[in-house]
């Protein structure tokens, strides 16, 4: 590793004995140890700290796996900062974190953007780690720009658990724990040092698959305009909401696209249901476009899924590039409407199964007494139907159109209903108690914006929320409740 890096402004070098005093400055500063409490040391482990660092300056590291510049003004040798690359306990990556401060007298001027950018670059030329990684808290709006300016990719939010972060060398533990906005800034041309893989997704890749969803909706919403003629949205409902990804990676195939341990992007699918599968999802970040990431993708789908005869899809009718990527993968369009082109990739003839119903009209037949248990009803319409003195114990109905559906008569206890649009919803008579179906409801991260809730039992209830704007109770101001409550906690 470079001992010293010139940049426009800046000096960046090892630190030295002689750095303790301005350094020790710098520590005391509120508006850094308010952000990197882990700093907060007694001028006895601050010594300690630089007489580590000099130490492992002098020790060869192949590769290297961290380092810490002190930041110094070009024309006077002032030290101003430091930027920091290492691994970092208790964060939920194998990659190691950026950590960086500057004296509150040389900030918004881009110097901490122009330290961080050099050190990363030098950080890459003289080690092999495909990728580095940056934590910010989401109030800390000028951390988020420098990391955003060096070129850092958003991942969501990511948690450090309650506990002790250990500064390198181990020289003071302090805590330090919450929720921060994750980043990640890939080595260049990562995509040409290794080949894709598929590792399949857990719900704790959520958060990171949902920020990549999120950035290529916008980028196609950008080049294409909204997903779809009904909406003015960028992409399809939840389109960036970590939750709706969750049970996207619970309820399909879902795979996490990797470039040497990065992920750039995910596919999903289900099935295969009479031989044929169905890509519910394939997204890659903006960042990683027209690298052929996305063609490698699907066709090592395919070979994960080698009884699929045929594989369908669907797109945004508004995309002309992705009706042209899907027809040069060896899809065909199978149907189009305003909102959405319909594709589908026949592989080989799906032989005929006596269990496997394909293309038939059934349309106004009745069914009395029959066992249709486990059974799968797959790009069927199902208009009108009516399931009356049904057993439906475990069923999923995902991806449907439920649209003035009606529910009546019926044990709902444990019900889950979620990721879905509910406008127009009335929901009503629903009672505990029956069947023994006594637990409390849960109603979370739900749109009741101007909702009304009329003669229900609230006893005991609670509301936990923080967009409670011209909430009324009976007709009171919540607002005005509220301010007469902390009235008299005063007196």
């Amino acid at each position: 590793m470079q001992t010293s890096l010139s940049t426009a402004r800046l000096v960046l070098r090892t630190f030295t004995g002689n750095d303790f005093t301005a350094l020790r400055a710098l520590t005391q500063q509120a508006e850094i140890i308010d952000i990197l409490p882990d700093w907060a040391m007694s001028d006895a482990q601050l010594r300690d700290y630089l007489a580590a660092w000099q130490q492992f300056y002098l020790t060869e590291h192949e590769p290297i796996s961290e380092w810490l510049y002190a930041i110094t003004l070009a024309k006077s040798n002032e030290l101003i900062g430091w930027v920091g690359i290492w691994p970092k306990d208790g964060l939920q990556s194998s990659f190691p974190e950026v950590a960086y401060a500057i004296s509150r007298e040389y900030r918004q001027c881009g110097l901490t953007t122009e330290a961080v950018a050099a050190a990363t670059q030098a950080f890459f030329a003289c080690s092999n780690t495909a990728a580095l990684v940056a934590i910010v808290k989401d109030w800390n709006i000028g951390s988020r720009r420098v990391v955003e300016k060096v070129g850092f990719l958003p991942r969501g939010k990511t948690t450090v658990p309650r506990g002790n972060t250990i500064v390198p060398h181990d020289k003071t533990t302090v805590p330090d724990e919450g929720e921060f906005d994750f980043f990640i800034l890939p080595r260049p041309n990562l995509a040409s040092t290794a080949a894709i893989q598929l590792r399949a997704a857990t719900t704790d890749d959520a958060e990171q698959l949902a920020a990549i969803q999120r950035a290529a909706y916008l980028a196609h919403a950008r080049r294409c305009g909204p997903w779809s003629s009904d909406s003015d949205s960028a992409g399809s409902g939840g389109y960036d909401c970590p939750h709706k990804m969750a049970y996207a990676i619970a309820t399909s195939h879902y795979f996490a696209i990797e470039v040497a341990g990065v992920c750039v992007g995910g596919i999903a699918y289900l099935g295969p249901i009479a031989g044929q599968a169905y890509v519910e999802y394939l997204h890659v970040d903006p960042a990683f476009g027209r690298q052929g990431i996305a063609t490698q993708a699907l066709a090592q789908l395919e070979g994960l899924v080698p009884q699929a005869n045929s594989w369908s899809l669907s797109t945004s009718a508004h995309s002309k590039d992705n009706e042209r990527f899907y027809v040069q993968c060896g899809y065909q369009v199978a149907d189009r409407d305003d909102n959405c082109v319909t594709f589908i990739r026949h592989l080989r003839h799906n032989p005929s199964k006596p269990q496997h119903h394909i293309g038939l009209n059934l349309n106004a037949n009745d069914w009395n007494d029959c066992a249709i248990a486990d059974a799968t009803f797959f790009s069927s319409n199902l208009n009108g139907s009516r399931f009356i003195d049904t057993c439906m114990q475990d069923a999923q109905l995902h991806n449907v159109n439920l649209t003035r559906l009606s529910i009546g008569d019926a044990r709902l206890g444990g019900v889950k209903i979620g990721h879905a649009s509910w406008g127009g919803a009335h929901l009503h008579d629903l009672a505990r108690g029956w069947h023994g179906d006594n637990e409390p409801v849960t109603i979370e991260r739900c749109d009741l914006a101007g909702a009304q809730i009329r003669d229900c039992d609230l006893r005991q209830a609670q509301i936990h929320s923080k967009q409670l704007e011209g909430l009324q109770i009976n007709g009171v101001a919540y607002a005005e409740l509220l301010a007469a409550w902390q009235r008299s906690q005063k007196t």
